[in-house]
């Protein structure tokens, strides 16, 4: 049951975008020195995640990857998204993550991240560098533990992109900038029933750029987020179980 859409920013106490130290880290965003913090921090994550949930979320009957698709438009550190056919049979028009259910002939669930990705928009498997995986989340179903795998496309034109329309209708980038600025962000909370396959109440970021990010995306977003900016960006995600899914940032 929705319980609310909030219109303020998330947090008082997150980082100010404007400090010269965020703006410099996150120009920086695609270096090489990033990508191991963001390793690190994923790794910390994964031991919270484990430890909070016990795998609850990594036992489900199937797995997802999606491709947290960092890359550079215009000079600009961004992430792209895509925006889901209306032919496809879920989540018509939703933006979301290249990616989907694993295959049986996928190695691992990072290449199954990579395949989606190139079967979806047209981007060489080889051209993407894998930074991490995050730990799983559970779909709206409960039936499906989805993937986050944060990669870099490296310097893209979206023109040179070739979406399947019969999977994807569009195809965007949105500044890193912009979605770590907290006035960009806001907050939807949901109370689920104890029939729920969820189980648990939940809080989902919402990211205002247009078309909006939310839903379970938004929720791999702001995973990804704090791992890039551990001490910078304030996670939005919660469930009744903790206060924070993260230990407060340092």
């Amino acid at each position: 049951m929705l319980l609310s859409v909030c219109s303020r920013c998330w947090l008082q106490h997150h980082r100010n975008i404007s400090s010269a130290a965020y703006l410099e880290k996150i120009s920086n965003v695609l270096t090489n020195e990033s990508k191991e913090q963001c390793i690190e921090t994923s790794r910390k994550v994964a031991e919270v995640y484990n430890k909070t949930y016990s795998n609850a979320w990594s036992n489900r009957k199937k797995n997802a990857a999606v491709l947290i698709a960092l890359c550079e438009v215009d000079e600009t550190p961004s992430v792209l998204f895509t925006v889901r056919s209306q032919a496809v049979r879920l989540n018509r028009g939703h933006v979301s993550f290249p990616g989907g259910t694993v295959d049986r002939e996928d190695k691992s669930l990072e290449d199954a991240a990579l395949r989606e990705c190139e079967e979806e928009i047209g981007f060489p498997q080889k051209n993407i560098d894998v930074w991490t995986m995050l730990p799983p989340l559970p779909d709206k179903s409960g039936t499906i533990s989805v993937y986050g795998v944060i990669g870099n496309l490296g310097k893209i034109d979206q023109k040179d992109l070739k979406p399947n329309h019969d999977e994807v209708s569009d195809v965007f980038t949105v500044p890193i900038h912009f979605l770590c600025d907290p006035s960009n962000i806001r907050y939807t909370k949901f109370r689920v029933s104890s029939t729920s396959p969820a189980k648990v109440d939940y809080t989902m970021p919402v990211f205002t750029s247009s078309p909006i990010v939310w839903g379970l995306t938004a929720c791999c977003l702001d995973l990804a987020l704090y791992c890039l900016f551990p001490h910078d960006y304030q996670i939005v995600s919660r469930t009744h179980r903790m206060k924070q899914i993260l230990p407060p940032n340092t």
